[in-house]
């Protein structure tokens, strides 16, 4: 069954659906959500130092605690793993970059 990620972002007010790969700049703070699944969500990243993982069934608050990369597998009460995220949590520094790119222009 396929189950899809959902991800909101606390501090822009917006959300994401169906998600695969995630990307959090450091002290961000989203609820990851799974509308499709009922029952008991089992919420794996290994006690991972980068996220700071709070589960509550099929929804779980995380907040991006450090620089790093962690794996989140979703997993039913068999321990049969039914989703797999990778979230980064970059620098600050990273998130302020602020670069911007402007309109491809043909080579003449």
């Amino acid at each position: 069954m396929a189950t899809g990620i959902n991800v909101k972002f606390l501090s822009i007010n917006s959300e994401a659906f169906d998600v695969s790969a995630l990307t959090l700049g450091l002290g961000q703070e989203i609820i990851m959500s799974i509308p499709s699944l009922e029952g008991d969500v089992r919420w794996f990243a290994d006690n991972d130092p980068a996220l700071k993982i709070t589960p509550n069934g099929n929804l779980a608050n995380m907040i991006a605690e450090q620089v790093g990369q962690s794996t989140i597998l979703i997993m039913d009460e068999a321990t049969t793993i039914l989703r797999e995220i990778v979230i980064t949590v970059i620098s600050e520094e990273a998130v302020n970059l602020g670069l911007k790119a402007s309109s491809p222009e043909p080579k003449q």
